[in-house]
């Protein structure tokens, strides 16, 4: 991910952050997962989160490590802002800007702190194209034996939009995502071990195309329209009606998620 894509994402999340948690419900799962898949191993002494959003990652890990030391970290002002109005937790929990993508040194704050026995990321790494370079980035602040865990999606999510956003006029290549097979060959790459690993599918079926690309802006989701072909108006009706005459299911039209979740531990030097 290049400056531009940072620059160009975390304002679109910051614009988001105000109904991003209404619309996040598969996120929500994917942080719960994320807790449960720590079972019942040690609580961390010091945990780092990247991309915490509004805090549906950081209530939990506050809450289930309630004696750690937490730092999250957000690349948009706008997420931290949310975050911090809801968590506030004077003792324990903190908070500071970061981009986690990996090309540049960590924030003063977060540097001052490494190395953590806990790194958390979720619902973030897809939008980072190199996997490999930010999981060194995170081995680098994670104490020997440490561990990671993260979650996203796959690049098979959303495939009904994929296949319409490959196809004129739009003709996008790239597509956000990381497959499970990708993110274990990136994980062994770069000093972690797969300790264990979810990946599973969720169907839903909303009213209409309209309804499914104003969630995915409420999300934040958008793509960089630099990418492809722009979205004019006249681009915009062909993907609704094509949405619609493709993917209609029921009273609506289907929308299907394929997330991940992964607990990593730092390979011995």
């Amino acid at each position: 991910m290049t400056a531009r894509d940072v620059s160009f994402h975390a304002l679109r999340f910051g614009r988001s952050a105000a109904l991003y948690e209404t619309r996040a419900r598969i996120q929500a799962r994917m942080a719960d997962a994320l807790v449960d898949l720590w079972g019942q191993r040690p609580a961390p002494g010091r945990v780092l989160e990247f991309g915490c959003g509004t805090g549906l990652l950081t209530d939990r890990l506050s809450r289930r490590f309630f004696k750690a030391s937490v730092l999250a970290t957000d690349a948009s002002l706008g997420m931290l802002e949310a975050a911090m109005l809801q968590l506030h937790r004077p003792g324990y929990l903190d908070f500071s800007e970061q981009d986690a993508e990996g090309s540049a040194p960590p924030a003063i704050a977060v540097a001052a702190r490494a190395p953590y026995d806990l790194i958390a990321a979720g619902a973030l790494v897809q939008w980072f194209p190199d996997l490999g370079r930010h999981l060194r980035f995170a081995s680098s602040l994670t104490a020997p034996g440490g561990h990671y865990l993260v979650s996203g999606f796959a690049r098979r999510n959303f495939p009904e939009l994929n296949a319409l956003l490959s196809e004129p006029p739009f003709s996008y290549t790239r597509f956000p995502g990381h497959d499970p097979d990708a993110v274990e060959k990136a994980a062994a790459a770069s000093g972690w071990n797969v300790l264990a690993f979810l990946d599973w599918e969720e169907k839903e079926v909303l009213p209409s195309p309209r309804h499914v690309l104003r969630m995915l802006q409420d999300l934040g989701s958008v793509r960089d329209p630099r990418e492809g072909g722009r979205m004019n108006r006249a681009n915009l009706e062909f993907l609704l009606r094509e949405y619609g005459n493709r993917f209609a299911e029921g009273d609506g039209v289907r929308l299907t998620w394929r997330p991940w979740a992964a607990l990593l531990e730092k390979a011995s030097a």
